[in-house]
C-alpha cells in the first residue's frame, strides 16, 4: 500500500508536469485549429485519478482517569489485515495526530492499542512499568471504524483504571 501511494504521488507529479507541457502544445494547436477531444478526455482521466486518497488524517486526545496521557503511543491495526496497513502516532500531552498519507483507510475498522511508559525518576537499568491498563493495549477492548466518507477523522479516547473494590 505504501509503495502504491508513492507511485500514485509520482504519477500525479508527472501528470501535472505533463499537463503544463500539453497546455503549451494545445495553445499551439488551437492557433492551427487542430483540437482533439480524445486528447482532452485522456488528460481529464489522468488528473481526476490523482485527486483522492483512500486514507484520512486522524487526530484526537487520550486521557487516563481524567488526566491527559503525557507521553505514549497509539497503534491502529485493521481487524482484517488485507484491508489496510497498521498505522499509529505518538501521544504528546494528551494529543495525537496521524497525517493523511500514513492515516487509516476509509471504511475500515481498527483495533486500537494505547501504551504509555513513564521513566520518570528511574535509573537506566530499572524497568519502566506500563501506565495504561492491559484492557487498552495488550488485551485491548478499544476499536474505531473510519466512515467511508471521512476526510479528517477525530476520535478521543477516555480511559479509566479499574479501581479495586472494597470488601
Amino acid at each position: 500500500m505504501k509503495g502504491s501511494l508513492m507511485q500514485r504521488e509520482k504519477l500525479c507529479t508527472l501528470a501535472n508536469l505533463w499537463w503544463s507541457a500539453m497546455n503549451a502544445a494545445i495553445e499551439r494547436l488551437q492557433r492551427r485549429s487542430l483540437r482533439s477531444p480524445c486528447f482532452a478526455c485522456l488528460l481529464l482521466t489522468i488528473i481526476v485519478g490523482c485527486g483522492r486518497s483512500d486514507t484520512v488524517s486522524m487526530s484526537g486526545t487520550v486521557s487516563l482517569d481524567g488526566q491527559p496521557v503525557k507521553v505514549g503511543v497509539i497503534t491502529l491495526e485493521p481487524f482484517e489485515a488485507r484491508q489496510a496497513p497498521s498505522t499509529g502516532a505518538a501521544i504528546e500531552n494528551g494529543a495525537f495526530s496521524i497525517v493523511r498519507d500514513k492515516g487509516p483507510k476509509r471504511g475500515v475498522s481498527y483495533r486500537v492499542e494505547i501504551s504509555a511508559i513513564d521513566r520518570t525518576n528511574l535509573e537506566v537499568w530499572q524497568v519502566a512499568k506500563e501506565q495504561i491498563p492491559d484492557k487498552y493495549n495488550r488485551f485491548t477492548e478499544l476499536s474505531v471504524s473510519v466512515p467511508p466518507e471521512a476526510g479528517n477523522f477525530t476520535q478521543d479516547f477516555v480511559l479509566t483504571r479499574d479501581k479495586p473494590k472494597k470488601r
